[in-house]
């Protein structure tokens, strides 16, 4: 499975249709600031969001992951925000172009 962080900005990542991949992200929620995936349809599937806790004490950053699978070829420009809902401009911004390819 290709695991894709926060080194992966403004890069490609390459994977086979039936592949699996995660994508994980630095968020720390007590702030209010979560990150936002855009629609991943048709050739990607969220199969989980979740969130993992910090292991350092209250008010620490933890990780926000995805599982996503690769359905369909095709080329997908994702582009994350990390935002509070009340406020229209990010934080900052994650991008990734995922591309699907057939096996």
């Amino acid at each position: 499975m290709l695991v894709i962080d926060e080194t992966w900005n403004h890069r490609d990542a390459e994977v086979a249709i039936g592949d699996t991949l995660k994508l994980e992200l630095s968020e720390n929620p007590t702030t209010g600031y979560q990150w936002r995936m855009p629609d991943v349809g048709p050739a990607l599937r969220i199969l989980e969001d979740s969130y993992e806790a910090p292991t350092g004490g209250p008010g620490s950053g933890g990780v926000r992951r995805w599982t996503l699978a690769a359905d369909k070829a095709d080329t997908i420009p994702l582009q994350l925000e990390l935002k509070r809902s009340s406020q229209p401009d990010p934080a900052q911004t994650f991008k990734v172009t995922v591309v699907v390819k057939a096996r």
